[in-house]
């Protein structure tokens, strides 16, 4: 039991360092980084999304791209908190 409370600190501790160091570096979009990994299955992904948009109607065609705009840091250390949460849940 120790050891999961230790490690659950870690993944907060890790999580909100994450957060810190996203507030205080520019944005890494998550886009930007697919963008330049591989661009040609960003495309093909972005057109794969939207015709799903179309055939389930939803009318924001921005989705996707508000999406790929989001702080990959960021995300990480809000994954790493809720991640620490969920072991929590688990050792009740």
């Amino acid at each position: 039991m120790y050891i999961k409370k230790k490690i659950q600190l870690i993944f907060i501790f890790f999580g909100t360092i994450l957060i810190c160091l996203s507030a205080l570096t520019k944005d890494i979009a998550i886009g930007e980084i697919w963008y330049k990994f591989d661009s040609n299955s960003l495309i093909g992904f972005q057109g794969f999304f939207e015709n799903l948009q179309k055939v389930f109607f939803f009318t924001n065609l921005d989705l996707l791209i508000n999406i790929l705009k989001y702080d990959i840091i960021m995300i990480i250390g809000i994954f790493f908190i809720v991640f620490s949460l969920f072991l929590n849940y688990l050792s009740d």
